[in-house]
């Protein structure tokens, strides 16, 4: 599993504790104008952003070639799977850290019954914040 678990809370198994995830792009692929985004505390990448536990949920080949520019079915395919598996790990829910994700809505959230939505990061935050406080 290629994920980050960030609790506020000392626990023995961190991802126990999460019930909220967040999917990103993966690791190293980040452009670097979003990765100082994510040193910011209020964006959705910042476990800091959060007084609950997360799991950042680093997706496999997601970047802004296979995401935004030529959206590839084999990352949508990726995601769906992460998405169920999360959702049978006892996740309640799932977004996205950028709109840019937002391509990929409607297949993701067809495969899962709990909530996955992706919107632009500063409205995520405050969303995700006062529904899974």
């Amino acid at each position: 599993m290629n994920k980050e678990c960030f609790c506020e809370v000392d626990c023995d198994k961190k991802t126990d504790a999460a019930k909220f995830a967040i999917f990103a792009w993966e690791a190293g692929k980040i452009p670097r104008g979003l990765m100082q985004l994510e040193t910011l505390r209020g964006n959705s990448t910042n476990p800091q952003t959060f007084d609950f536990p997360i799991i950042i949920e680093r997706i496999p080949g997601a970047c802004a070639e296979t995401v935004i520019q030529n959206p590839s079915p084999l990352v949508l395919k990726s995601m769906i799977n992460r998405a169920q598996e999360l959702q049978k790990m006892g996740i309640k829910g799932i977004t996205t850290s950028c709109g840019f994700n937002a391509i990929f809505q409607k297949e993701i959230s067809k495969t899962v019954k709990i909530p996955f939505f992706s919107i632009k990061s500063s409205a995520n935050t405050i969303y995700t914040r006062r529904i899974w406080k």
